[in-house]
């Protein structure tokens, strides 16, 4: 699949967003008179509340983190007198221990103290004696609410242009868009198995690749999971997290998109580690982008919702008609033509997808909203493929079962003559190329189908599909078809695969005979003898046998595949001769043997 198109939006003209109060600005701002004495490497440090020491222990209240703490001598005096080890360079220690911003001292700071404030990047202040730490710890408090509303202020102006263009209908792509434009970021929405859906620039950033590879490492992506566990996760207000996007050499804030307790993808905004820093803004608008993004994924459910309630209707009334000529019709109004050429797929996700790759990371108890979710998905996907493949198609999904009706051709098959017969054989002398072309055309819809879906993260899904069929009429049978396709390939190939109906062969005679005592007994008399071997001595004399048939009784290759020696190979297929009591040359045997073994898939 195509890597999604980034798009480019114009550079905002407004104001460029700004960061949370910092250790630098309170300075400068409100204690110029203030000298650093140690940790500048923190000046950077955001700012969240302002706090004086306590003089008795304990001394320090955290509130969080950010807090940018003052004190006075009498303060430090006091604390020493009641514990002698407190001095500034424990306090130092203790303040860093608890995510403070850093210490404002309105008393001589001595040379060892320096140095612990290096060490720790905890910026050290020392502020001129007489400094009423009251009015500054009230300053800048003041500050610091300052900054917060004119922020918050910021996201809501924010969120309301993003959010006109979800109730104009203008759609997630758009949104993203105006996200990008708005910020000067990279905006980039990945669904929730983490497949970039869309991304924007901003006109002057410089772009990201988008090779495919998509943009969350799997660390990453289990950064995020983790993230997620363990608290309620609000769908108007999510939480961002700050991160690495280290595939596109970025950091970034990403924030969970929830629609009716599901994680449906995460919204990041993202800047170029070499370029200055994420913002607070960025935080706040990587939230509001989330909630604006979750209500326009509910939107897209209501209507994919209703779609596949019509779809559904219609896909029963064709395999069960009542009324012939109006499902046809019906049928026509919804872009397949009755005398067209049909295959029917069967599909269904193998497990339920869970953890950071699936569905539902908010609430544990809603296993079955996870379940649904996860059909859903598969149904959602599988109609976007079609529908960029330009494909007309019916889809239906019942319980676990999504039910595709998909057209091959208008007509007649693929160059067929004129006159077909029902059930998509078509006659005249070019019936024979018709027919091929047309099994060719449905091999490669398999197979495209198959890549889209690993790509879109539903590695662990079955499927089965139908031979091509010639009218609408045929869609009952091509319906049965399919299932067996999906029955029989579940039990023989596993999960991951489309199998064909028109491929399974001699499995679908023994499929139809799984519950007959007789197969059974049949498979226990000749093979009963080599699977206790194996099971006794831990030999797998069973795949020797796989091989030695798939390389038609060729002993090179078969040991080849097998890697053994070929006298290895012989000796052991003499044992299977004189355990089981067959004789690998009697032709008879040979078949009685192919056969149990395709029995044995159906039966263990």
């Amino acid at each position: 699949m195509a890597a999604p198109r980034l798009s480019e939006a114009p550079a905002t003209a407004g104001a460029p967003a700004r960061d949370a109060v910092t250790v630098a600005e309170a300075v400068r701002v409100l204690l110029p008179a203030g000298r650093l004495r140690g940790g500048a490497s923190g000046l950077t440090h955001r700012v969240t509340w302002a706090t004086s020491l306590r003089s008795r222990p304990p001394a320090f209240e955290p509130h969080g983190g950010g807090e940018l703490v003052l004190t006075g001598g009498a303060t430090l005096e006091s604390l020493r007198q009641v514990d002698g080890s407190l001095g500034l360079v424990r306090i130092l220690e203790g303040l860093s221990g608890a995510g403070a911003a850093g210490l404002c001292v309105a008393a001589p700071v001595s040379r060892a103290a320096s140095k612990v404030a290096d060490a720790l990047g905890l910026p050290l202040i020392e502020l001129p004696a007489g400094t009423s730490l009251v009015e500054s710890e009230r300053g800048i408090i003041g500050l610091v609410l300052g900054r917060h509303n004119e922020l918050q202020s910021q996201a809501s102006d924010f969120y309301r242009r993003l959010a006109q263009l979800a109730v104009e209908n203008r759609g997630l792509d758009a949104i993203v868009r105006e996200a990008a434009h708005a910020s000067g970021r990279v905006v980039a929405f990945e669904d929730a198995r983490f497949h970039l859906r869309t991304a924007a620039t901003a006109s002057g950033v410089t772009p990201p690749p988008l090779d495919g590879a998509g943009l969350s490492s799997a660390d990453e992506r289990g950064r995020l999971g983790e993230s997620l566990r363990g608290q309620p996760v609000s769908a108007m207000a999510p939480a961002a997290t700050f991160l690495p996007a280290a595939r596109w050499g970025m950091v970034r804030y990403a924030a969970p998109v929830v629609t009716r307790e599901r994680v449906r993808g995460f919204v990041s905004f993202c800047q170029a580690t070499a370029e200055a820093g994420l913002t607070e803004f960025d935080q706040l608008a990587a939230s509001r982008t989330a909630s604006v993004l979750a209500m326009e994924l509910a939107k897209e459910d209501a209507v994919q919702a209703a779609e596949q309630r019509i779809q559904g209707d219609l896909v029963d009334e064709l395999l069960h008609p009542t009324d012939a000529v109006g499902a046809g019709r019906r049928a026509a109004q919804a872009g397949l033509s009755p005398e067209g050429t049909f295959a029917v797929l069967c599909l269904t996700l193998a497990n339920r997808p869970d953890g950071h790759a699936g569905v539902n990371l908010v609430s544990p108890a809603s296993a079955m909203a996870a379940v649904q979710a996860g059909g859903t998905a598969l149904a959602d996907g599988v109609s976007r493929h079609f529908r960029r493949a330009g494909r007309p198609t019916l889809v239906r999904l019942d319980g676990d079962e999504l039910l595709v009706i998909c057209q091959l051709a208008a007509g007649a098959e693929p160059g067929a003559e004129p006159g077909a017969a029902p059930g998509g054989t078509p006659n005249g002398a070019g019936a024979p190329a018709a027919a091929a072309a047309t099994e060719a055309l449905l091999k490669g819809v398999a197979a495209g189908l198959q890549s889209a879906l690993k790509t879109l993260g539903f590695g662990a899904f079955a499927a089965g599909y139908s031979r091509p069929h010639h009218t609408i009429a045929a869609l009952s049978q091509a319906a049965r078809e399919a299932r067996e396709a999906l029955r029989i390939g579940r039990q023989v190939y596993g999960g991951g695969l489309l199998v064909a109906f028109g491929d399974l062969g001699l499995y679908r005679v023994l499929h139809a005979l799984r519950d007959s005592p007789e197969l059974r007994t049949f498979y226990e008399q000749t093979l009963g003898r080599v699977v206790e071997y194996d099971r006794r001595t831990g030999q797998n004399w069973i795949e020797t046998l796989e091989e030695y048939f798939a390389c038609h009784g060729n002993l090179s290759q078969a040991a080849q595949r097998l890697q053994l020696h070929r006298n290895a190979l012989i000796y052991r297929i003499r044992r299977i001769e004189e355990v089981g009591g067959v004789d690998l040359e009697d032709p008879e045997c040979r078949l009685s043997l192919q056969v149990a073994l395709k029995a044995r898939k159906l039966l263990t």
